[in-house]
């Protein structure tokens, strides 16, 4: 019989799904585990044991969630490049950037997978085995939660702490609370370090704190529209946050700042892109839908998730990837 091959999933630290400190590259990197487990034996694998088993090649293959922990406790090791933030390179050009990170790849793991399919093919370019792997949604646990006979507790919901700048919020979160000022809508605005927003006191009447990622899906089924909004890094590079799908897999709408042409934008009514000066009216024109059209939107932006974006569909692409190299 032939031999199962061992898949270790790195990353900084594991915690039970229970638990209030798991963040949102956990839940993804537990999804992604719990489909690959049916095909290789498969091992979370936390910082402190990366330290241990440090160019041992204990297992077959090892994917990593952050590159910045030791490598090489595979035989191939992949690292995944989910989200090029500014503050990762903020002093670089974008070609000092691309290189500087193909160095770190190339000098420690055996290849990437890219959130990005620029970037994916720029890091081809320069001879680096490197895979398009966009962001996705664990639909297990991201799902339209029923609500006991209620309506929705928010007209629009932004889950996400204030860490994407004044120019952001302005063009983006403070034009919406206006909005929902003005219109006497229930927004939402979860997450940490709003009050420190130049403009907290228009915010106030929406804060809600931060919120546990895993009762995030529950705040989805509970609004008729999720707000997403992304780096300008991402916006560049093309990437969509996992919110996207974690939203339309939750049945909701999802109102979000477009990024770079891309051809991957997953084609559902469900999803509105625009500039984020165009966010209210993407979020007005969902309000405006009959609940039963709205329903049936929703119901269809979940099947494309679960078909093309889910944690099961990305095991099969890294399926893919292992066979062409174990």
């Amino acid at each position: 019989m032939k031999r199962r091959l061992s898949v270790a999933i790195a990353l900084e630290e594991t915690h039970s799904l229970s638990t209030d400190w798991i963040w949102g590259d956990e839940i993804l990197a537990r999804g992604l585990f719990k489909h690959l487990n049916e095909s290789y034996d498969c091992q979370l694998v936390d910082g402190a044991e990366c330290r241990a088993l440090a160019n041992q090649e204990r297992f077959d293959v090892a994917i990593y969630f952050h590159p910045w922990l030791e490598a090489r406790i595979a035989r191939f090791n992949l690292v995944w490049l989910q989200s090029p933030r500014e503050g990762f390179w903020s002093h670089l050009t974008e070609n000092q950037w691309i290189q500087h990170w193909f160095d770190m790849v190339s000098s420690r793991f055996n290849g990437i997978l890219c959130a990005s399919k620029v970037l994916t093919d720029q890091f081809a370019q320069r001879g680096l085995p490197a895979y398009y792997f966009q962001q996705f949604a664990d639909t297990d646990i991201y799902y339209r939660h029923e609500l006991g006979g209620t309506g929705p507790s928010f007209d629009c919901i932004y889950v996400g702490n204030n860490i994407k700048g004044e120019s952001g919020n302005r063009r983006g979160i403070y034009p919406i609370a206006e909005f929902c000022l003005r219109e006497g809508l229930r927004f939402g605005l979860f997450g940490a370090g709003w009050r420190s927003a130049k403009e907290w006191r228009l915010l106030l009447p929406f804060m809600h704190g931060p919120v546990a990622a895993m009762r995030v899906p529950s705040l989805y089924s509970e609004t008729k529209v999720v707000l997403n909004l992304h780096f300008p890094s991402h916006r560049r590079f093309g990437i969509f946050t996992s919110r996207v799908y974690e939203g339309l897999a939750c049945e909701a709408f999802v109102v979000s700042d477009s990024v770079r042409d891309s051809e991957e934008i997953p084609k559902t009514a469900a999803l509105l892109t625009s500039e984020p000066e165009g966010l209210v009216d993407g979020i007005a024109r969902c309000l405006e839908m009959s609940p039963a059209k709205a329903d049936e939107i929703g119901r269809q932006g979940r099947t494309l998730v679960r078909n093309e974006h889910s944690a099961a569909t990305r095991a099969k692409t890294v399926e893919r990837i292992i066979s062409l190299h174990c």
